[in-house]
């Protein structure tokens, strides 16, 4: 309450002596009012100075606040541009995560099928290995008869050849056999002359000369019987030892040939292992493929996750940017009345009733603001959150282009490893069709020897049937000799008898006795070699058979070494049959690799742009959240002015 001044004790003219004149109380009254009225019309004066000050500051700010969201409008426009670019790209990102993850998803399967194939053509190679081993141990058995064969015709060539040396010694015995005929017959003849010159007394001497002559004859020509069955056999043997030396050859280049061929086995197992090891390096690749596909395939997954969270960002700000526009649109609607209501109180006749009034729409702006404030912090956050998204999604793409790359670098090493396999394979291939046709050639001539074992026993069958016939021959000279000898003894009978007439008679009867054993000795000696030949010709025709049992022996060992070389050969089938669907899968894993490498690249370009257009709506945003709490201050500044005018 305020306190009221006392009044003096005592009047101005007693404090300074003047006098002063003294005026009525209606003149005075009249001047106060006068003066009051005066005071009242300055200060509404200075009142109405200061409300226009105050408005011409409204104004100022109104017109501000319409500049700022304008500014906000455009700033709004362009984050909205952005935020639909945003989303178009993150459609597209989608569709290429999609992709990458079908290729992916392709991709590790053909990896695996590639694995399974590659395991089935490691499989056949060892199979194949195996094939080829124990076709070489056939071969080798093969080989191993045909050296048995082939010594035991070497041995009964040489016992054959033996044979010839032999009838070439019954030849020479045989001759002094027909020497002695011929001398016996020439006894014969001097006993015939000896008893005609004896007349009536040789006349018994005579008949045993004309038996001795018959005798000498009869072996004369048993000799040359033995001497052309000689000369048979030696023709024989010697088209006997050909043919066996003819066979003996066969089996040696056979040896030679099937030597050729297990050796080109033995490369085959080589180049199978060779083949493995090219295999082992593609599994190695396939496996590093497989797991780069899965890898892959989670980066896709995780970028589509991180895509769909980006999306569903991006649409959250869309609409909070959608909202955002029309708040800006009825800011700014208000903003424009409360730019005019800011002009109208420049002039208004109430200025209370005005200042309200602008004060009512400045505080109804000030919480449409508040809510694009938060609308703004809500985008802020949300983009926050998208660029984070983009960041992951980049960091995946990153991944998922080396993994490309790395997929790519495998694919290549699995085609160029494939291709050296292949070649491999190939020379396999022609190295088992030359040796198997090797085999082929060398069984072929195998059975072609067992067939001409038939002509050798026949032929041989042939020798020993000659050798037969010398041994009657030789009966038969055995016997004329001891029927010579025993004619001799009749002429000793008969030169006794004929006495001082028969001395004649005992001489050539002596000589007579001396040949017919000389002959029976040589009919021992050809006995002997005939016994010998004999013997020699059981040891041929065993050995013969020995050779001929090894040949069928060796026979089963080809049919056995065929059957394995059609092993190896159906091997070489089932990984050709593997290898070509490898190769199918291989092109079907380039082409997911080539998707993969691509929408990589393509997701990794769009990211760029996101990248870009993320930062640029951060941008924005920021400077649409400054803008906003500009605008604010504005509102503020424009109700505090409103509110002061009401005070006043």
């Amino acid at each position: 309450m305020a306190k009221k001044l006392a009044k003096p004790a005592s009047t101005m003219t007693e404090k300074t002596g003047i006098a002063v004149k003294q005026e009525n109380g209606d003149e005075i009254t009249k001047k106060r009012e006068i003066a009051r009225k005066m005071a009242q019309e300055k200060a509404r004066a200075r009142t109405l100075a200061k409300q226009q000050a105050m408005a011409e500051r409204i104004a100022s700010a109104s017109e501000q606040l319409v500049a700022g969201i304008e500014e906000s409008n455009a700033a709004g426009q362009e984050f909205t541009r952005l935020v639909e670019v945003v989303a178009a790209n993150g459609e597209k990102m989608g569709s290429s995560a999609e992709q990458m993850r079908v290729a992916s998803v392709q991709l590790n399967r053909s990896a695996v099928d590639l694995n399974q194939q590659l395991q089935k053509l490691y499989q056949a190679a060892l199979n194949g290995n195996v094939g080829a081993r124990e076709a070489i141990k056939a071969m080798q058995a093969m080989q191993s008869q045909l050296k048995e064969a082939g010594d035991k015709n070497q041995q009964s060539a040489r016992r054959i050849e033996e044979l010839e040396q032999q009838s070439r010694q019954i030849g020479e015995i045989v001759q002094a056999v027909v020497m002695i005929a011929d001398q016996t017959n020439l006894l014969a003849l001097n006993a015939a002359i000896e008893a005609a010159r004896a007349g009536e007394h040789g006349r018994g001497f005579a008949v045993v000369a004309d038996e001795v002559r018959n005798l000498a004859e009869t072996s004369e020509r048993s000799a040359r019987d033995i001497r052309g069955v000689v000369e048979e056999i030696r023709a024989g043997v010697e088209a006997v030892v050909e043919d066996i030396n003819k066979t003996v050859q066969d089996f040696d280049e056979m040896q030679k040939d099937l030597q050729d061929s297990v050796d080109g086995f033995e490369k085959m197992g080589q180049l199978f292992g060779q083949y493995n090891e090219h295999i082992d390096n593609e599994v190695k690749n396939s496996d590093l493929l497989a797991q780069n596909a899965n890898e892959f395939l989670a980066g896709s997954e995780n970028i589509a996750s991180a895509n769909e969270e980006a999306v569903s960002g991006t649409q959250e700000i869309a609409k909070a940017v959608v909202e955002q526009s029309k708040a800006l649109a009825e800011v700014n609607v208000a903003s424009q009345e409360l730019s005019e209501m800011a002009e109208d109180l420049k002039t208004s006749t109430n200025i209370n009733k005005s200042a309200e009034e602008v004060a009512a729409t400045a505080e109804q702006l000030s919480a449409n603001i508040e809510e694009l404030s938060t609308s703004a912090t809500q985008i802020a956050s949300s983009l926050m959150q998208l660029a984070e998204a983009v960041r992951s999604i980049n960091e995946e793409t990153h991944k998922a282009v080396s993994l490309g790359v790395d997929c790519g670098k495998a694919t290549e090493e699995i085609v160029a490893v494939a291709a050296i396999a292949g070649e491999v394979i190939e020379e396999v291939s022609q190295t088992l069709e030359h040796n198997r046709a090797l085999a082929r050639a060398v069984w072929a001539r195998v059975r072609s020897c067992i067939e001409s074992y038939q002509g050798t026993n026949s032929a041989v069958e042939e020798l020993q049937e000659k050798i037969r016939r010398i041994e009657k021959i030789v009966d038969t000279i055995e016997n004329v000799s001891i029927q010579t000898n025993m004619l001799a003894v009749n002429g000793f009978v008969e030169a006794a008898t004929a006495g001082e007439h028969g001395r004649g008679f005992s001489v050539v009867a002596g000589d007579i006795r001396n040949l017919a054993s000389e002959s029976a000795e040589n009919a021992d000696k050809i006995k002997d070699l005939v016994r010998d030949i004999q013997m020699q010709m059981g040891k041929v025709i065993g050995e013969i058979l020995q050779s001929e049992s090894s040949t069928h022996k060796a026979d089963e060992m080809a049919g056995e070494a065929a059957q394995k070389n059609q092993v190896v050969t159906n091997t070489l089938g089932e990984i050709d049959v593997a290898q070509k669907a490898s190769l199918v899968i291989v092109e079907e894993i380039k082409k997911a690799v080539a998707e993969n490498e691509r929408e990589s690249h393509e997701v990794a370009e769009v990211m760029e742009q996101v990248k870009v257009q993320v930062e640029d709506a951060s941008r924005v945003a920021d400077e649409q959240a400054k803008a906003i709490d500009e605008l604010a201050n504005s509102i503020e500044e424009i109700a505090s002015i409103a509110d002061e005018m009401q005070a006043n």
